[in-house]
């Protein structure tokens, strides 16, 4: 659009945001072994899912009392990141039919 391009890389890993004060300039990425940085012309967005949290965090973004206890300089002191993640567990369900059997909407007897 416009010229405009969107690059996605498959097999990385997002290190860290970069940032120029308070504004998101790139990432910090791991590309088959080797750590990049990649800046960016206008906007970094962030969709990592679960992981969300923990890459604003290690970019500084987060609540100020944790960042500083394992060396992480704080950029924006945010105590909310991260706060309430629960981890979703995957679950599953599995279903048979037997031709024999009738269905309940068989046996009402509105239908």
């Amino acid at each position: 659009m416009n010229g405009r391009k969107l690059q996605v890389l498959y097999k990385t890993t997002a290190l860290r945001i970069l940032f120029d004060g308070r504004t998101a300039i790139g990432m910090k990425i791991l590309v088959e072994g080797k750590k990049i940085r990649a800046f960016v012309r206008k906007k970094v967005i962030i969709s990592a899912g679960i992981n969300s949290a923990q890459l604003l965090m290690l970019s500084g973004i987060g609540p100020a009392n944790d960042l500083i206890n394992v060396g992480i300089p704080v950029i924006i002191d945010n105590p909310n990141v991260g706060e309430f993640l629960t981890n979703h567990t995957l679950n599953s369900a599995t279903f048979s039919a037997n031709k024999r059997d009738i269905s309940e909407l068989q046996k009402d007897p509105k239908y």
